[in-house]
């Protein structure tokens, strides 16, 4: 890549899902302009080195981060049920997803939905909350979020364009901790 760089062909150099060891050693190369790792409200309480580690070094050396599945595979839409998941193709990847089995799945239905009552407050949903919620971050640059249709992007545009309070990122935090606190892992 830092090859392609130098002869013109490309502009700039991303990667994706890397950890601070490995955007240690591209450095040592060629520097990194992006970074593509998963990044949710949920993500971030399995995986907390994206938090500590990852986002912060990223900030610190000017890698933009273009964060994805910041709805978690559509669970943080408020639309996801144990009903929902039954319903869905045996073949469906997301069966063989830690976030859509247990306990996992029971977790984040559970803070899911004490989100929803954050979000109404200020007259938001909780797609929209989730959204903004990692757009707030930031080393967060931008977020891709997925829509199979068009009213899905509509609902997606509302996370964008404003900023979650700190009373309010202090109650998410509460949630989420609270919700997480009885199990490890």
């Amino acid at each position: 890549m830092a090859r392609l760089r130098d002869e013109g062909k490309v502009r700039y150099i991303g990667v994706c899902n890397f950890g601070v060891n490995l955007l240690r050693k591209c450095h040592q190369q060629y520097p990194v302009q992006s970074l593509q790792p998963p990044y949710s409200l949920l993500h971030r309480l399995k995986y907390p080195e994206v938090e500590q580690e990852i986002l912060p070094w990223c900030r610190e050396n000017g890698v933009g981060v273009v964060a994805y599945s910041p709805l978690q595979n559509g669970l943080l839409t408020g639309k996801f049920s144990p009903e929902k998941l039954a319903a869905l193709p045996r073949d469906d990847w997301r069966h063989k997803s830690e976030f859509f089995r247990e306990p996992w799945f029971g977790i984040s239905l559970k803070i899911v939905d004490q989100l929803a009552s954050i979000a109404k407050k200020q007259g938001k949903t909780v797609t929209e909350l989730a959204i903004a919620w990692v757009l707030g971050n930031p080393a967060v640059t931008s977020a891709i979020v997925g829509a199979r249709r068009p009213q899905q992007v509509e609902a997606n545009i509302g996370g964008a364009g404003w900023q979650i309070s700190e009373k309010d990122r202090a109650e998410i935090e509460s949630v989420c901790r609270e919700a997480t606190s009885r199990f490890a892992g």
